[in-house]
């Protein structure tokens, strides 16, 4: 039983926080929708803040959709 509340207690303390996890999935989904909106959207966040991780998750979200797209 402790083993097994260890083990919980270290996912709990590993997994991002709601907000940035909501974050990763709206990426994924616009990504998978890959319509001219969605990477308008992707071309607006990656205006952001270099530093930002949702700055760079936009940018890589349009690396991968150019690189679909062009296959």
């Amino acid at each position: 039983r402790r083993r097994v509340e260890r083990l919980l207690q270290d996912v709990h303390t590993r997994a991002p926080p709601a907000k940035q996890l909501r974050l990763l999935r709206s990426i994924e989904v616009l990504e998978r929708v890959g319509t001219p909106v969605a990477r308008q959207v992707f071309e607006a966040l990656a205006l952001g803040a270099p530093e930002a991780q949702l700055t760079q998750d936009a940018r890589a979200a349009l690396d991968r959709l150019s690189r679909h797209g062009s296959a």
